[in-house]
């Protein structure tokens, strides 16, 4: 527990600095909403990230509040950030941003919203999730 508060602290010293170069109120919004949800599941012990899982992702991804909904044909969305572990100095990048999408057809019905934290546990994963826009603040 001690580990995970250790990270979501070092990640939020990284995340927050780079609100400065943000391109906009929302970016700047995405960076505080996504240092907001790691600081909520540092002080959930039942809920926290296990300490060997956090040790061996490669980037940690965080959507705050990614909206799902559907009445036959579903769809989600969510923008949020990603930041990548550097292997040789095992410190987290500045963050880069993401927006993740999709859709759905069956038989469904209803709608949330969730605060979803991805572990990327590889580094081809890591290549997938790389954003593809010049405006990513992150380099990997």
């Amino acid at each position: 527990m001690k580990r995970f508060s250790l990270m979501a602290a070092c990640l939020t010293a990284v995340l927050l600095p780079q609100t400065a170069g943000a391109q906009s109120r929302d970016e700047i919004t995405r960076i505080h909403d996504a240092v907001q949800v790691l600081d909520d599941l540092t002080q959930t012990p039942d809920d926290c990230i296990p300490q060997y899982l956090l040790q061996r992702a490669e980037a940690v991804v965080v959507i705050p509040d990614m909206i799902r909904g559907g009445f036959v044909v579903g769809a989600k969305h969510g923008k949020g950030i990603v930041s990548v572990r550097d292997a040789a100095s095992n410190r987290w990048s500045p963050p880069a941003f993401v927006r993740m999408t999709g859709g759905s057809v069956g038989w469904q019905i209803g709608a949330q919203s969730i605060d979803l934290v991805l572990l990327v546990m590889n580094p081809s994963g890591v290549r997938r999730v790389r954003p593809r826009t010049s405006r990513s603040t992150a380099r990997f």
